[in-house]
Order: structure tokens, then C-alpha cells, then sequence
């Protein structure tokens, strides 16, 4: 969406670039993060479950790369070697690496975003939003209403008339509960506040 000089993208699964499109547009990243449990359960429902992206054949081209197996992810190499195998066990995992890589960055001081977090935007969409508005020049409130609420190309058309209520713990009624406990497990593992945050939302 065009709003004067300013361009927004949704970038779905590009998380792993986010710090390279800073540096390379000189644009403001907007880093959002979603309970884990809740990126499974979307994926199982919608079907996908039995995709390409419960493969650990895609689990392994990360560990395959070289440059980015050295510089973040040896430290979790037994991990993902222990839990990876069943598609919610190789979801949990994917979650994992595509998120601690940027938020590593963002320790690191090598990554800026606006970093939000899905379900407080949920909750309180204005104090959210103000963390965008304040940042990106040309912006207002009502731009980026707009844009948040047009539904994206992967949006399931009965998802977007939910309360609050559900988008933030209906996929609970999704997993069993030893699925969200081997969930939780994994993500644990990488040992990362906002991970230990996420695992938290109440």
C-alpha cells in the first residue's frame, strides 16, 4: 500500500531478511512475533500440516547453511537434531530458528525493527500502533488501521471476524495437550525472554 512517499510490505516467512532489508533500503522493519503455539496450530488447521514446511528436509537447508549455521545456529545444533522428525516437532523448530536469528540481531544491536508482539497489539491496538506512528515518518493512525485490517493473501476469511478473546487462545482448541507442552519444550530451548514472554501470555 502507497501512502505518499512511504511503502508498506507484508513480508510473510522473511524474517531471516529483516535485518538485511534495513540495511539495504534504508527502510523501518516492523518485527511482529506471535505466540508459537498459535503458528502451529494456524498451520495444522489450515491444512498445511503436511506441507513443505514440516519437511525436515527444509529443517536442514538452515543447518545447511554455512554462514548462518556459524554465526547462530551451532549453539542449537543438538536441539534441533533431538527434537526435530514429527511435523509439530519440526514447525516448533522452524518457528524457533526464524525467530531467534533476528531477535539475536536485536541483542547484538545488529537489527532495529519496531519489535511487537501479535497478541498486544491484539489487546491494545492504539499503544501498539503509537510504537509505529512514532518512528515512521508519514504515517498515521488511520494509514496503518488500514493497512492492518485488509486481510493478506493467507488469511482465512472466518478468522477475521474473532474476538479478541479467540484470536488470541483459540488455537488451544486446535492442539492436544501434549503437543503444546512438546511446543512449549522446544521453544524453551533456545532460551530467549522474549520466547519466555510469549510462552506467558495469559
Amino acid at each position: 500500500t502507497l501512502f505518499r512517499s512511504t511503502l508498506i510490505v507484508k513480508f510473510v516467512r522473511g524474517n531471516l531478511l529483516g535485518s538485511y532489508l534495513e540495511k539495504s533500503f534504508s527502510g523501518k522493519v516492523i518485527f511482529i512475533i506471535r505466540n508459537p503455539g498459535a503458528i502451529v496450530a494456524s498451520i495444522i488447521k489450515n491444512g498445511w500440516g503436511h506441507g513443505w514446511l514440516t519437511h525436515t528436509a527444509y529443517l536442514d537447508t538452515f543447518l545447511n547453511n554455512q554462514s548462518l549455521f556459524q554465526d547462530y545456529l551451532y549453539k542449537y545444533k543438538d536441539i534441533i537434531s533431538y527434537y526435530k522428525g514429527d511435523a509439530i516437532s519440526n514447525i516448533a523448530l522452524v518457528y524457533a530458528i526464524t525467530n531467534i536469528v533476528p531477535l539475536t540481531q536485536i541483542d547484538e544491536m545488529l537489527f532495529n525493527p519496531i519489535l511487537l508482539i501479535y497478541e498486544d497489539v491484539l489487546k491494545n491496538p492504539l499503544i501498539e500502533l503509537a510504537k509505529i506512528v512514532y518512528k515512521i515518518d508519514n504515517l498515521s493512525y488511520d494509514n496503518i488501521q488500514k493497512v492492518i485490517s485488509a486481510p493478506s493473501d493467507t488469511a482465512v476469511l472466518d478468522r477475521l471476524f474473532l474476538s479478541t478473546e479467540k484470536r488470541i487462545h483459540g488455537w488451544r482448541n486446535v492442539l492436544s495437550g501434549n503437543q503444546i507442552k512438546r511446543i512449549s519444550n522446544i521453544i524453551k530451548e533456545f532460551d530467549h525472554p522474549t520466547f519466555e514472554r510469549m510462552l506467558n501470555i495469559s
